[in-house]
């Protein structure tokens, strides 16, 4: 399992990226990561998500399996779906601290997909980690 935790602002500042703005202001952030996702996840929804690799989009079939809010935090967690370059599952939570910071987790149990994914494992676990800096820069900014 991998975890990341991002400090990305105070929940003022946090609260319209996580809340008031939608995924796909987020993602017009991202620098190509493009989520697919409408403005609120549900639970079921099975968005595609596109990923820029120089002038190729490529494609990131998944499945959203859980959708999450309490007042201390929020997120949701997808699965990957036949033709993802990963398999496994990957979760996305904003945690407030009692002292008013948000912090981004990032979690993820994956490994390379099939076929070709699986002889590229090396770049595509490089590729994870750039896309996961882009998500909390996206918050940040």
């Amino acid at each position: 399992m991998d975890v990341d935790d991002v400090l990305v602002g105070s929940a003022d500042t946090v609260s319209r990226a996580a809340g008031a703005e939608s995924t796909a202001d987020v993602d017009a952030r991202t620098d190509g990561v493009g989520s697919g996702l409408p403005p609120r996840v549900e639970p079921g929804q099975e968005p595609t998500i596109r990923v820029r690799l120089g002038p190729f989009r490529l494609p990131e079939p998944s499945r959203v399996i859980d959708v999450f809010e309490t007042e201390a935090r929020c997120g949701f967690t997808y699965g990957t779906k036949p033709g993802h370059p990963i398999t496994g599952e990957e979760s996305f939570i904003l945690i407030r601290t009692a002292d008013d910071r948000v912090f981004l987790v990032l979690r993820s149990v994956s490994r390379a997909g099939l076929g070709i994914w699986r002889l590229g494992e090396p770049f595509v676990r490089l590729a994870q980690i750039i896309c996961r800096r882009r998500y909390g820069r996206a918050l940040r900014s």
